[in-house]
């Protein structure tokens, strides 16, 4: 085999390693060396090695080549199997050839012998070979050297780089003579170019603002007086006129007997300025949180981010509803007279839209980066900006729904794209943007809270909150206040005719005609369904009210559109006067109310003041209103009687039930005053049901004595419109253990012609069980012939104001008779009402009336009365014209 790398011949190699061994791949023997030839005869080319040798070290889970070479570099120990030499050397790889290059491992001299050995057999001295190994050894140490310089610059070369990447840099300073040693990166932190002459501590310092030069230099000296670690934050103002921010790491030691202070420097400027920024945004974020008005906060942006930033200059811009743009804060540098010149002129500046920059940031809705040349401006406001010498500018654009903001910051200095300045004010201006959001929709809620959805005006709690400052006003100026309110006419009839839909096309034209033609310091508010507030200040006397009232009831002498038609509508109106009528809002209110509600009952259009008079009237009804819900159960009320006397027998064939309510402190109140009231706040079922079982219980009583007459009970309209008013009533009787033909249920026309359909439905349920159905007041309604005619009805009763004027009123009389004779072709029964005297009766006898009842035959008596006229004789009241 070729010699390795040594270049000898193969006996020099040969004598050179007497106790090697060459291999091939398969680890057959290939060479041996000259002595291990003698010890080993046995070991010839082609022989295996693990037929001659064990392996002890290293230990391989495989004895290959691959796992050889795989411990090139390792210690191998060789064990012949044959005898007791054990070899140990290392494995070398030349041309997938493995030569194992070792020697016997021997502790004593002893040993030689016993393995065959002499020293002369290791001590081989050929010169030339001695020559070679030098030459080799020289040419090894040139190589090496070469390697370990190399290695050495690009060490050096990696080292620049990481700290390059890193923005870390080192210097070393000699504490003696102020020398410091730089490296490339620790230059450029300090803007340092390469041509610059190693600086000196002095010039260092110098670069340090003042205010931390004192500590800096403090930390050098406490670092060269011990080992430990320092550290320090400071700026410099580098020669390259750049602000960074550095982190120093110092620490002492000794070098050549000599102190020196060793530094690790990091360029903490991106980071530094990244966390002021942070800081920056947490404070707007802070601000725009708070209860702020939005032209503090936008004042507070523009100050905190151009102080910190260093712009010249800087202007809030807003796109206001007449589509010019206008300026909604500025700010300038404290130390620069130029800057606050050009501020001051764009705080009261306003220009018309479109505006290029401005219009080209909210397009895009990104920051637009401007150079400002005084030759090419053609906006005034970049015209004076140049004249300032603000020669560059960024517009941030902000979008908060359709309101449209810009942040202006201008710059002395040529400035390019900084993407991380970009991404930071971007980010201010969407903080910004989310509060003005946040704004608009705060004010939308405060305009839902305060005003009327439907209509736009204001709320019956900003009315209110209005007219508290009304009075107040008017206090301290000795005037009056005048509250009108205001009820349209028939109202409900457009609604139930026309629809809802055409209701609120009402409601929002005459909104709109009030607030059109009042004066701004007025107030018009809605107070709930068709009613309007409007409050009028300033007035010196009560006269003064007179005018604006004829204004306001002209306003509804032209009629309203409503879907394509003209709609005449008027309107009720009620005043109260300030301090006369009420010292506060609530009385004010209520007292203007109370007096729209006499116009309303003096007709349609109609206008009234209040007086002392009705207040009166209406604390009376509003203690009837608390009171009327507990009077069942007190058992306030109570049924009366009025019978019924038939003209052809004279015998009394019925009663009519009547409730009556005696007040623990206001005494009688009459049922035209506590039914309205009950129909109002939804007792009327109740009572209506109360009185239907009582009726049936004195009925029963009077048939148990011998007096099966019928009782009539008055039946609501209310109560006409349940679903199972049949049910109910046959339960009534059947607890009451009361015939069906012994009760007459009566109802009224205005009852059955509000729902005419479902009240035949109803009233046709009712006659299948056998009771009797009368219509009351007949001739008072508006009833329509044809629908009389459908009603199952069996009675019809002529109302007492058609009476009392018979027989002298022709009119009176004629009517009588017509609705007689209308009865009797729809074959009803005919009772007349409020019948007072014989002549009366006699009238209607000849006419053909059946029954009658009134104070003539008897006024509305008790249950145990009725008993006992029951048991009179009463036929000479038709015969003699005697009475009760």
């Amino acid at each position: 085999m070729e010699a390795l790398k040594f270049n000898l011949s193969p006996e020099q190699f040969a004598a050179a390693f007497p106790f090697h061994v060459a291999f091939d791949e398969q680890l057959r023997v290939l060479q041996t060396g000259a002595v291990l030839h003698r010890l080993c005869p046995a070991l010839v080319k082609g022989a295996e090695l693990d037929e001659h040798f064990t392996v002890q070290r290293p230990v391989l889970k495989r004895l290959d080549y691959e796992a050889i070479h795989l411990h090139e570099k390792s210690l191998f120990v060789l064990q012949h199997r044959a005898g007791p030499l054990r070899l140990r050397g290392q494995f070398v790889v030349q041309d997938r050839r493995l030569v194992f290059l070792g020697s016997p491992w021997v502790a004593e001299m002893v040993d030689l012998g016993r393995l065959g050995l002499s020293l002369s057999d290791f001590a081989v001295h050929d010169p030339v070979v001695d020559l070679l190994f030098l030459l080799q050894t020289k040419n090894k140490s040139l190589d090496d050297g070469k390697v370990l310089a190399q290695r050495l610059r690009t060490s050096q070369q990696r080292l620049a780089e990481a700290q390059e990447l890193a923005k870390m840099g080192s210097w070393v300073l000699d504490p003696e003579t102020g020398q410091i040693d730089f490296s490339d990166e620790a230059r450029r932190i300090y803007g340092f170019d390469s041509t610059t002459e190693d600086p000196t501590l002095v010039r260092l310092m110098a670069l340090v603002p003042a205010v931390e030069r004192v500590g800096l230099n403090e930390a050098i000296q406490q670092a060269a007086q011990s080992e430990a670690h320092l550290e320090f934050d400071h700026r410099v103002n580098a020669p390259d006129r750049a602000e960074r921010w550095i982190h120093v790491t110092l620490q002492g030691s000794v070098q050549n007997d000599a102190i020196i202070v060793r530094a690790a420097v990091r360029d903490e400027t991106t980071n530094k300025k990244s966390a002021l920024r942070l800081a920056l945004a947490h404070h707007v974020a802070q601000k725009l949180a708070a209860d702020v008005e939005p032209e503090r906060a936008m004042a507070f942006i523009l100050s905190s981010i151009g102080a910190q930033m260093d712009w010249a200059a800087a202007v809030c811009w807003g796109m206001e509803a007449d589509s010019r743009v206008r300026c909604l804060s500025a700010w300038a540098a404290s130390d620069d007279a130029a800057s606050h010149e050009f501020s001051a002129a764009m705080r009261v500046f306003s220009g018309p839209h479109p505006d290029g920059n401005l219009d080209a940031a909210w397009s895009s809705g990104k920051p637009l980066w401007r150079v400002i040349d005084l030759a090419d401006a053609s906006q005034v406001r970049d015209q004076l900006a140049a004249r300032c010498g603000l020669n560059a500018a960024v517009v941030i654009p902000v979008v908060a729904g359709a309101q449209l903001v810009a942040l202006e910051f201008f710059s002395r200095a040529p400035i390019t794209v900084d993407r991380e300045i970009e991404g930071f004010m971007s980010s201010i201006g969407s903080q910004l943007a989310q509060y003005l959001r946040r704004k608009q929709a705060e004010a939308a809620l405060r305009h839902a809270a305060h005003h009327d959805e439907l209509t736009g005006l204001a709320s019956r709690s900003l009315l209110q909150d209005q007219l508290a400052q009304a009075l107040q006003r008017a206090a301290r100026q000795k005037t009056k206040v005048a509250v009108l309110f205001m009820d349209l006419d028939r109202f409900k009839s457009i609604n139930d005719s026309l629809g809802h839909s055409a209701g609120d096309v009402l409601l929002r034209a005459c909104a709109n005609r009030l607030r059109e033609n009042v004066r701004l310091s007025d107030t018009v508010a809605r107070f709930g369904g068709d009613e309007f507030v409007l409050v009028f200040e300033g007035l010196e006397n009560a006269q003064d009210v007179n005018a604006p009232l004829a204004k306001v009831v002209s306003l509804f002498n032209l009629p309203f559109e409503v879907k394509g038609g003209e709609l005449p509508t008027t309107a009720s109106i009620g005043i109260s006067l300030f301090p006369d009528d009420g010292q506060d809002v609530e009385t004010l209110l209520m007292n203007a109310d109370a007096a729209m509600y006499r116009a309303k009952g003096m007709g349609p259009g109609n206008q009234h003041f209040y007086s002392s008079q009705m207040s009166a009237q209406g604390k009376q009804q509003l203690a009837l209103e608390s009171s009327l819900p507990r009077a069942l159960e007190r058992d306030e009320l109570f049924l009366v009687y009025q019978p019924k006397l038939d003209l052809t027998t004279g015998h009394v064939t019925g009663v009519e039930a009547l409730m009556r309510w005696r007040h623990p402190t206001m005494g009688p109140v009459s049922p035209l005053q506590f039914i309205p009231i009950a129909e109002d706040i939804g007792l009327i079922d109740s009572m209506g049901h109360w009185a239907l079982e009582v009726a049936c219980r004195d009925a029963r009583t009077w048939s148990d004595q011998g007096h099966p007459i019928q009782v009539s009970v008055n039946l609501s309209a209310r109560q006409l419109n349940r679903h199972l008013l049949a049910e109910e009533v046959a339960q009534v009787l059947a607890r009451a253990g009361l015939q069906p033909a012994q009760l007459e249920l009566e109802i009224t026309e205005s009852g059955v012609m509000r729902n005419p359909a479902q009240a035949a439905l109803r009233l046709r349920e009712l006659r299948l069980l056998g009771v009797s159905l009368a219509i009351d007041d007949f001739g008072t309604g508006y009833s329509s012939l044809s629908y009389l005619r459908n009603f199952p009805l069996s009675t019809l009763k002529i109302d007492r104001s058609f009476v009392k004027d018979l027989p002298i009123n022709e009119d009176a009389s004629a009517l009588t008779a017509g609705i007689i004779a209308l009865a009797r072709s729809l074959r009803l029964k005919v009772v007349a009402e409020g019948v007072e005297n014989f002549e009366q009766l006699g009238y209607l006898r000849a006419n053909g009336c059946d029954e009658i009842q009134g104070y003539y035959l008897s006024k509305p008596i008790s249950a145990d009365e009725i008993s006992r006229f029951l048991k009179r004789d009463v036929s000479n009241f038709v015969t003699s014209g005697a009475t009760a």
